[in-house]
């Protein structure tokens, strides 16, 4: 890209640029000549610079793609500047110095006009992407209050009532009624705080997927690009610095995207990053450190405090911790029996039933296989052995004796027996679960 033209080649090609406006201003174009043929290129080119500019400069986001339009207008201003070269050359086939100047001058040129051609596209790709980032990065920090701020105020109603509950447990004036509505209370927050916490994750998720967690930085081949346009002198000292120039405007355009971009992300992380970092609780004492999946174990820690007291209440004798340390045997006892319970039924879904109930009235073709049968008995030879086939076929179907039907039949009748043990294991196992939950004050309910 630094290789320069010799002196005199250099010398003519600007002269004969000068000299473009000038002609054409005063008609005196004359096909055919090499200086014209020269200007007819450098126009063309001047002129696709000056639309290029006009696309560079569009502030649009919703119009076609600015990289494809970008595409269409060096296409084919290009197509023009290599119509008039090729004239140039040809008028020039006899004259082999001007020939080898002409040429070494064309593949320069050719050389800049490639190269901002693939510079640009991928620019304006990129600008693209920037530009739709920033708005959203802008709208989801404008949502921050509506995401996520409630859901602190939903933490003040937790923690009011962790806070309540604590007052009660030790307290020996206490009464089982009050404990019971602790608990019951405890029982929302559970699933409050975890809502919260599951919020939260979800948030730290979709900051995750759609900005990433930290600022992305400026692409290589971008800073690249930027750069070389930035230093057009030095990058393409053989280019007339009206070409060259627009280089530099459109690097301060990306520029000014790419702060735009920067400003949007630190206003977006001053405003998510407490979240994504896990420490925007760290300001409530119960919910300091607290992996936002474990905020529903605050509130069931202090749940299980309360449960104990209230045993302990009736089994005055008993320490409370050997009461706490039951009720956790029990927690993992639960968790087990729901596993249980859930993988019972798993096999024994209304939609199951339907599909095995559909298979079995559609089995060997239903209705419709007794009609087909009848007819091509009907349509066979009297007293034929075609005929007995379909006809027992008919039968068969209609009074349900098909292999198929059969098969189909057995299937449903399978799966209403082992829903039935799975009903009777079920009730079995909640009846023990009932007597034994019953022993520490709670009901069968799972949490």
């Amino acid at each position: 890209m630094n290789v320069r033209l010799p002196q005199m080649a250099f010398l003519a090609a600007l002269l004969a640029t000068a000299h473009a406006g000038e002609n054409r201003a005063n008609g005196n174009y004359r096909e055919g000549t090499p200086r014209n043929l020269r200007a007819f290129a450098t126009d063309q080119m001047d002129g696709c610079l000056k639309k290029v500019d006009e696309i560079v400069n569009r502030k649009e986001e919703k119009l076609k793609l600015h990289e494809e339009l970008w595409d269409q207008q060096w296409e084919y201003d290009l197509t023009n500047w290599a119509t008039w070269m090729n004239q140039l050359e040809e008028s020039y086939k006899e004259k082999a110095g001007l020939l080898a100047e002409t040429q070494a001058w064309r593949a320069t040129q050719e050389a800049f006009f490639n190269q901002v051609r693939a510079d640009g596209h991928r620019i304006l790709y990129w600008r693209g992407k920037l530009r739709v980032d920033t708005i959203f990065l802008k709208n989801d920090t404008d949502d921050y209050k509506d995401r996520v701020e409630h859901l602190f105020r939903d933490l003040d109603d937790v923690e009011e009532a962790l806070d309540d509950a604590a007052k009660v447990v030790g307290d020996k004036d206490v009464s089982v009624a009050d404990l019971d509505k602790h608990i019951q209370s405890l029982d929302v927050m559970f699933r409050a705080a975890q809502a919260v916490g599951d919020n939260l994750q979800m948030t730290v998720d979709s900051v995750e997927k759609h900005h990433g967690l930290k600022a992305p930085k400026l692409p290589k081949d971008v800073e690249a690009i930027l750069a070389r346009w930035e230093a057009p002198k030095e990058t393409y000292p053989d280019i007339m610095q009206r070409w060259t120039s627009y280089l530099t405007a459109w690097a301060k355009l990306q520029r000014k995207d790419w702060t735009a971009f920067g400003k949007a992300r630190k206003d977006f992380d001053e405003a998510y990053g407490p979240v994504v970092s896990g420490k925007v609780c760290d300001g409530r004492k119960r919910f300091k450190g607290v992996k936002y999946s474990d905020y529903g174990n605050v509130v069931d820690a202090m749940r299980t405090n309360v449960r104990a007291w209230r045993l302990k209440m009736r089994r005055r004798d008993t320490d409370i911790s050997v009461l706490r340390k039951a009720l956790e045997e029990e927690k993992r006892i639960s968790a087990e029996e729901k596993k249980q319970y859930k993988a019972l039924f798993e096999p024994y879904s209304a939609s199951k039933e339907r599909e095995l109930r559909l298979a079995s009235a559609r089995a060997a073709g239903g209705v419709s296989g007794v009609r087909d049968a009848q007819l091509k008995a009907a349509r066979a030879k009297p007293g034929s052995e075609e005929e007995k086939k379909y006809r027992k076929l008919a039968d068969d179907i209609e009074n349900f004796r098909h292999p198929d039907q059969i098969a189909a039949d057995k299937a449903l009748a399978d799966f209403k027996k082992g829903e039935a043990e799975a009903i009777r294991k079920a009730r079995d196992l909640m009846d023990k679960r009932k007597r034994r939950r019953a022993k520490l004050g709670l009901t069968e309910d799972f949490d």
